[in-house]
């Protein structure tokens, strides 16, 4: 599917509307610039898994509820 196909696809979900399709995709960006000795005990990197899995999961129940994929 095209990045056209697709904005099409999410489009007809929303009633065609932009603003909702955008609303209900929005996802905050998670860190992704951790360096070297950023993350120095096993309490911080096991906090960074945790947030990240957690980003992935908002992200998947989001494509859930607006039917994008099956799981």
């Amino acid at each position: 599917m095209t990045d056209t196909e697709f904005e099409t696809y999410a489009r007809s979900l929303l009633n065609d509307s932009p603003a909702a399709m955008w609303s209900a995709a929005a996802q905050a960006d998670l860190k992704a610039d951790y360096t070297t000795g950023g993350l120095d005990t096993e309490a911080e990197i096991i906090a960074a898994i945790n947030a990240t899995n957690a980003g992935f999961n908002t992200l998947l129940a989001k494509l859930r509820t607006h039917g994008l994929i099956d799981t």
